[in-house]
């Protein structure tokens, strides 16, 4: 569950001293250094930032859901374009959309970077094999708003033939 989003930062001396606002509590502020934020971002309480080899700022998860929430509008399916498959088929490019044909690709990349990529022109890309891979972003997805409160009524996906 997202319990900090980074609203900024200053260096004092040589060191870069986070500030964090509380999602869900009334306290304001929390200042941390970077090894404090490392631990907050592995234990996933950071909405909108990821430790990987360095701190990468990234677009704000809990922010995307909603906006995604109300993309999809209460619908229960989505559409799904295999864009590309790589050769060795271990990686998907996929696009999605709501029932209305508006592409939401880049909004669940908002919601999954943490896991997946993204490209402009294939959408979103997956790795992995063995399973359905939309199936598998559309239960990633749900996971996610569930964790913080939310729900994405998200049940299927049509396939869109290309």
């Amino acid at each position: 569950m997202f319990n900090y989003r980074i609203v900024g930062m200053q260096k004092i001396g040589n060191k870069n001293i986070y500030t964090l606002q509380a999602l869900n509590y009334t306290v304001n502020n929390k200042m941390v250094g970077t090894a404090e934020l490392k631990e907050l971002a592995l234990k996933g309480q950071i909405s909108n930032a990821l430790w990987k080899s360095k701190l990468i700022e990234i677009p704000d998860r809990l922010d995307a859901l909603v906006k995604l929430q109300g993309a999809l509008g209460g619908a229960d399916r989505i559409k799904a374009e295999i864009t590309n498959i790589s050769k060795d088929k271990q990686r998907r490019h996929i696009r999605f959309y709501n029932m209305n044909d508006w592409d939401i690709t880049y909004d669940i990349w908002c919601v999954l970077s943490s896991f997946c990529d993204y490209s402009e022109r294939t959408g979103l890309i997956v790795s992995g094999c063995g399973m359905d891979m939309v199936q598998y972003v559309i239960q990633h997805l749900r996971d996610l708003a569930k964790k913080n409160g939310l729900v994405l009524n998200i049940n299927g996906y049509d396939s869109i033939e290309n």
